[in-house]
């Protein structure tokens, strides 16, 4: 694992980060054609590569966990470290971010992955919930870009494939040392990611998804796009998901992930929508998340701990 210090420079609230990007108003025509990609920014390439140790608050340590030849960046919160030692935390809470920046057009490849608008650290950034909290990125986003094997496949049609989902299975195994209970919050795509990692490891006692392509048969169908040959799909895992307790936030005005999408999903893994499913009439994908995210944050942990609480989830 490699240790990466924050850059303290001349940044914060006014940085890049929080201001929109400049770029946002070329690129918005081609946002609208690539639903296919789980558009999780506005933005092309960066001009010089987005570092995650830039973005973070003081607060926060940052690492890569190295995965042969890709790495996965991650970042937890100082104070989770202290609440490692003493034991006053139970359950550590990891974010995982969208599927960021993967397609320049609808047919050619970025050459980045890395998100322009990180929603999922945005909202581990926020300051909601308990001290144990941590974040992950997507393999080769962020500072992991530079490692040899990162290839666009690996964003593009793999990008829910068996090298990531172990690079992320090594990455959470480093977050969490202890092996104590784990609830992952994904969004977009990082929800995928969150029902995989939930479907193969023995830790995870939960997970919440926010606008999430769960059903990523049904979703490449309802875009008319090729299949994600080479991922692996929750759907592959129905069994261990339906015992699973685990709560879907979707935007009933996204037209990245309708709602029907998740539907579909909870149907083939044989749950009810009532109690697993919130559906935010006024929402899309990414409107009003990071807004409301200490309202949602908590109802999300009411009902995932009263599923905990019963052992599985409600048929």
């Amino acid at each position: 694992m490699i240790i990466l210090q924050r850059d303290r420079s001349a940044r914060g609230r006014n940085s890049a980060f929080y201001r929109p990007y400049a770029c946002f108003r070329r690129i918005w025509v081609h946002c609208i054609g690539l639903l296919l990609v789980g558009c999780t920014g506005f933005g092309g390439d960066s001009a010089e590569p987005r570092r995650l140790a830039s973005l973070v608050d003081p607060g926060w340590s940052v690492a890569l966990h190295e995965a042969g030849d890709v790495a996965v960046a991650i970042t937890w919160r100082r104070d989770h470290d202290q609440a490692f030692s003493s034991g006053t935390s139970d359950v550590l809470t990891v974010f995982i971010e969208g599927d960021g920046y993967a397609w320049q057009t609808r047919s050619l490849p970025s050459q980045d992955p890395t998100p322009q608008n990180p929603l999922a650290l945005k909202l581990a950034l926020s300051g909601v919930g308990n001290a144990r909290m941590a974040y992950m990125a997507r393999p080769c986003q962020f500072e992991a870009r530079s490692y040899r094997g990162c290839e666009p496949d690996l964003w593009t049609h793999r990008r829910y494939g068996e090298k990531n989902l172990a690079a992320m299975s090594g990455a959470l195994d480093q977050l969490n040392k202890e092996g104590k209970a784990v609830i992952l919050v994904g969004y977009s795509g990082g929800g995928v990611m969150a029902a995989l990692l939930a479907a193969t490891r023995v830790d995870v006692v939960g997970f919440v998804t926010i606008a999430a392509n769960l059903d990523t048969v049904s979703w490449t169908r309802h875009h008319g796009v090729s299949p994600l040959s080479g991922s692996l799909s929750p759907l592959d895992y129905t069994s261990r998901l339906a015992a699973t307790p685990q709560v879907h936030w979707v935007g009933g005005a996204d037209a990245v992930v309708p709602p029907t999408i998740v539907s579909t999903y909870l149907n083939k893994i044989g749950l009810a929508e009532s109690g697993h499913l919130v559906i935010k009439t006024d929402y899309d994908h990414r409107c009003c998340w990071v807004r409301d995210w200490p309202q949602l944050y908590t109802q999300a942990m009411k009902r995932l701990s009263w599923q905990i609480t019963q052992r599985e989830p409600e048929r």
